[in-house]
C-alpha cells in the first residue's frame, strides 16, 4: 500500500469488513428518493467517490466508515446476496475525534447535484444504454414528467448552458431558454446581449416569434415539426409565428369558402 501526498491509504476491502460508523452526525435522515437516486448512479456509474475508513478496534481486517455512509448503504443493496466485492477506500489513521471532524465535514459541505448534470446523465442513458423514461424514472426514485424536464435542458445552447453552470442565469430562466430550438435559443441570447434578467424576459422574447398553440384552429399535428416545441416547464406547446399566421390564415379562407 502507498499512501497518498494528503495521508490516505487506497485499500480495497470486501464489502462484509466493512461497519457504518455510530457517531456519523446525519440524524435526519435523506429522502428516500435522494437515497434511490445514489443507488442507481451507482448502479450506472460505478463508485464515483472511494469510501473513507479507519481501523475498527478490536476487529482485525474489519473497518469503520468515517465518510460514506450512505453509499455504504446503496452498495450493501445493490450486492445483496451477491458474493463479496472489494470496494475501493481511502485508509486513514486517526482517532475518534479527528474521525467525527471528516464525517461532519463531508454532511455539511455535500451539494445536491447541478441539474445540467442530471439533465446530461438521464440524457446518456437513454441515448447510451436505450433506458426509456420511465425507466429511468423508476430507477432514481423521480416521476417520469421530471426526467423529462431535465432532459429538456440536456438541449440547451451551449452559450446558456455555461452561463448556467457558472450562475450567471438561474434554473427559471435556463427553463425559458430550453422551450425552444436550439437556434432560436442562440437568436434570443444575442437578442439579450448575453444579459437575461429574468424567466419572464427570457418568454417575452420568446413571444415574438412563438405562438401559444392554444390558440390555433386548425390541427397541430400537421405541421413540420421544426415548426413546433413543447415547452416542459410551462405546459405549453409553441408555434413558430410564420408557421402560425400561414396555416392559420389558410384555415379562416378555407371555413369562408
Amino acid at each position: 500500500m502507498s499512501k497518498t501526498q494528503s495521508g490516505l491509504t487506497p485499500l480495497s476491502v470486501p464489502l462484509s469488513h466493512l461497519v457504518p460508523s455510530r457517531r456519523n452526525p446525519r440524524r435526519v435522515k435523506p429522502s428516500r428518493e435522494s437515497d434511490q437516486c445514489l443507488l442507481a448512479l451507482i448502479q450506472t456509474f460505478g463508485l464515483l467517490q472511494p469510501l473513507v475508513i479507519r481501523p475498527l478496534e478490536g476487529k482485525p481486517k474489519h473497518y469503520e466508515v468515517v465518510a460514506g455512509h450512505r453509499r455504504l448503504n446503496a452498495l450493501r443493496k445493490i450486492y445483496q446476496g451477491d458474493g463479496d466485492p472489494k470496494i475501493a477506500c481511502v485508509l486513514c489513521d486517526i482517532d475518534a475525534d479527528t474521525a467525527d471532524a471528516i464525517s461532519l465535514g463531508e454532511n455539511f459541505g455535500r451539494a445536491e447535484m447541478h441539474p445540467l448534470d442530471e439533465a446530461e446523465a438521464f440524457s446518456k442513458l437513454a441515448s447510451g444504454d436505450g433506458k426509456g423514461v420511465d425507466s429511468i424514472a423508476s430507477a432514481f426514485g423521480v416521476k417520469p414528467h421530471y426526467v423529462r424536464q431535465r432532459m429538456k435542458l440536456a438541449e440547451l445552447a451551449g452559450v446558456v448552458k455555461a452561463a448556467f453552470r457558472a450562475g450567471e442565469i438561474d434554473i427559471g430562466t435556463a427553463e425559458a431558454f430550453a422551450a425552444v430550438p436550439e437556434d432560436r435559443q442562440k437568436e434570443v441570447w444575442q437578442e439579450l446581449n448575453g444579459h437575461p434578467r429574468h424567466a419572464e424576459h427570457v418568454r417575452n422574447i420568446i413571444a415574438n416569434g412563438w405562438i401559444d398553440a392554444s390558440r390555433a384552429i386548425f390541427n397541430v399535428s400537421t405541421l413540420p415539426e421544426a415548426a413546433v416545441s413543447q415547452d416542459l416547464f410551462s405546459e405549453q406547446v409553441l408555434v413558430e409565428r410564420q408557421a402560425f399566421m400561414t396555416v392559420q390564415m389558410e384555415t379562416l379562407l378555407a371555413e369562408r369558402e
